[in-house]
């Protein structure tokens, strides 16, 4: 189970990573403020998932509002 879900993980952190730099390259023929604000938002949202995935505290976050 703990090398599937390792393995699950690392595909899913590979796809972003390569969304990532698509994005980026898609961004840098008319970059501005708004987009490096949209990357660096969507680099902390991505760390706060991919903390909670692996952290399992799902549930713990919602409850905490």
């Amino acid at each position: 189970m703990a090398k599937n879900a390792v393995k699950n993980i690392a595909g899913w952190i590979s796809l972003v990573i390569s969304f990532l730099l698509l994005y980026v390259l898609f961004t840098t023929f008319s970059i501005s403020i708004i987009t490096l604000v949209e990357i660096i938002l969507l680099i902390a949202f991505l760390y706060v998932v991919y903390t909670t995935i692996l952290n399992n505290k799902f549930t713990t976050i919602f409850h905490k509002k």
